[in-house]
């Protein structure tokens, strides 16, 4: 099966079909789970999801974001893997020993704690693994995982037919994760080098990860702020339905992911070695990428009525209005893109760091003002306005490296 995959089919389709299954995976199972389990144990279902979010960007920020802009660069890879991997479990060590302890004295029983960090950690290691195969180049082997993760989800629902809880829900999840990384983990055994020489490379590692890991931090409270503030001004119901239009138009993410895991790294080593052949490649991406996006938007804008009764129930009908208004910042967001990847890119984290800086001031000083007097439009208004923010400040500072973007696709 691995020279099926690796010799009769473009590696690209295969990381975009991939990522289809992983995002479409989880997005059939928000569904499933937004239906089977009572409105409070979903609503803490998606709080855990947002945390583990939140330290997924803090990892990933810190370990594999120089690692998929750096990994070309590096003439020792495997021993650059075994670094990454060995301080990925240190941190998931660390993370559990601190806050396991934490949690329980703040929320005694009130949820399975223990559960919970089973699940994020399983989830987070599982994550870790397919962007480090898909910075190797090695798409077959993340395939292989997101099918046996998939695989033995469709067990679990199967076998917790006659009724679903939160702790069942977590530890199902989790099991599948650390199940579907023991293929993974087959090659990194067999592949792992002794870190010798890792302070030096730690060292870098470190200058160019300082700024990405602060911006993760931004980029995630900028990219829920509205979203978790709109739970306390406007109500479990509100934010319950919230989350549910963002998951469904999670689908795009299929995109937007296969971008950051995959061609991402590619761009940015064609970019230290064939400039012209780098920005072909982000032109064919942007414009297949436009036929992608703007066909299901279309489609989520006409159809908004039928998809949510379809998918959710009718009890999120009066919900409907949020569509349209996603499917604008999506459209913000899609116009965006080219100018993060540049400055991925071009390793312009700082700049990175002061636009998501930008966006969260403009949060803080306006949230209350729209979600009091605009509800959830106020929320859909403040997620477009923080984007719009970061894409302005973003397009001025590549203008001072004599980037002008969209001259570059004309």
């Amino acid at each position: 099966m691995n020279r099926l995959l690796q010799y009769r089919l473009p590696k690209s389709v295969i990381a975009i079909f991939d990522q289809g299954l992983y995002s479409g995976t989880n997005f059939v199972l928000t569904l499933f789970f937004a239906k089977q389990l009572p409105l409070s144990d979903f609503g803490m279902y998606s709080g855990i999801v947002l945390g583990t979010y939140l330290v997924l960007s803090l990892m990933g920020a810190f370990f594999m974001q120089p690692f998929q802009v750096g990994a070309s660069k590096i003439d020792e890879i495997h021993r650059y893997c075994s670094i990454i991997t060995v301080g990925v479990v240190l941190f998931l060590i660390g993370f559990t020993l601190v806050f396991f302890p934490i949690s329980i004295a703040i929320y005694g029983d009130k949820f399975p704690i223990g559960s919970a960090f089973f699940f994020v950690v399983a989830y987070l290691f599982q994550d870790f693994l397919r962007r480090l195969f898909l910075v190797l180049n090695k798409v077959w082997i993340v395939l292989g995982i997101d099918l046996l993760f998939a695989t033995f989800l469709l067990f679990f629902v199967q076998l917790s037919s006659q009724g679903l809880s939160l702790k069942l829900v977590l530890e199902g999840i989790a099991w599948a994760n650390i199940l579907s990384c023991s293929y993974g983990m087959i090659y990194v055994i067999r592949h792992f080098t002794k870190p010798t020489g890792w302070r030096e490379l730690f060292y870098k590692h470190c200058k160019e990860g300082q700024w990405l890991l602060s911006v993760a931090l931004l980029q995630w409270v900028a990219s829920n702020f509205f979203v978790m503030v709109s739970g306390l001004y406007l109500g479990a119901a509100a934010l319950g339905a919230l989350r549910l239009i963002q998951s469904l138009f999670g689908v795009l993410n299929v995109f937007m992911q296969a971008i950051e895991n995959y061609f991402l790294p590619r761009i940015a080593a064609l970019h230290h070695t064939q400039p012209e052949k780098g920005l072909q490649l982000l032109h064919q991406m942007i414009g297949y990428g436009g036929v992608i996006f703007g066909t299901i938007l279309i489609v989520f804008c006409l159809f908004s009525d039928d998809i949510i009764g379809l998918t959710a129930g009718s009890q999120y009908l009066p919900y409907t209005f949020l569509m349209p208004l996603m499917a604008v910042l999506y459209v913000i967001i899609f116009v965006s893109y080219p100018v993060r990847i540049l400055l991925r890119v071009h390793i312009l984290n700082r700049t990175f760091f002061i636009g998501y800086a930008l966006s969260f001031i403009a949060s803080l000083f306006s949230f209350h003002f729209l979600l009091e007097q605009f509800g959830l439009w106020g929320a859909c208004i403040g997620l477009m306005m923080n984007q719009l923010i970061m894409f302005v400040y973003w397009n001025v500072e590549l203008k001072k490296h004599q980037i002008v973007v969209w001259k570059l696709f004309m």
